[in-house]
């Protein structure tokens, strides 16, 4: 019998034949990865685009709405586990638990601090998707109005630099 490691059980002998080996003719079936750009709907004019940044602004201010309260509660909740395992001490209760209570604490605010790098994130995003829109704009927005102006349809952007 082989040397167990930690509490695991020892596997039991099996009785069943093995599965058989697949055959090299039939190769293994791969998941074909494939990327999806940002603006996968194939809409690319000015306006799609100022739309699609303006979406992700929004997204990314209500992600920050949503992480200010989870931030706010985690860190709330950090504290009166400090407290709790305060009262704990106080009561002579045996160390374990003050220790294990404060452990939680520590944790919690260990998961505070992440949620703030989140919320960060989204903050940073949200203020590089307005950037990115005001950029577009001032680069393609009088393009746009002259294109838009226009009677006849006009080659896109980039046509004649071929």
């Amino acid at each position: 019998m082989e040397p167990q490691t930690g509490n695991l059980p020892a596997p039991a002998a099996s009785t069943e034949a093995a599965a058989p080996a697949p055959s090299p003719a039939a190769p293994a079936r791969r998941r074909r990865r494939t990327r999806v750009p940002v603006l996968a709907d194939g809409e690319h004019g000015y306006g799609d685009v100022q739309r699609k940044l303006d979406e992700v602004a929004k997204a990314m201010s209500t992600a920050t709405r949503n992480l200010t309260q989870i931030d706010k509660r985690l860190r709330q909740t950090a504290v009166e586990t400090g407290k709790v395992a305060d009262d704990i001490a106080h009561a002579d209760l045996d160390t374990v638990f003050v220790e294990l209570t404060q452990e939680v604490g520590k944790a919690q605010q260990e998961a505070a601090n992440a949620a703030r790098r989140v919320l960060e994130a989204a903050r940073e995003a949200k203020n590089a998707a307005i950037a990115a829109k005001h950029a577009h704009r001032r680069m393609y927005g009088a393009l746009d109005r002259v294109r838009r102006g226009r009677r006849y349809r006009t080659p896109k952007p980039g046509f004649f630099s071929g």
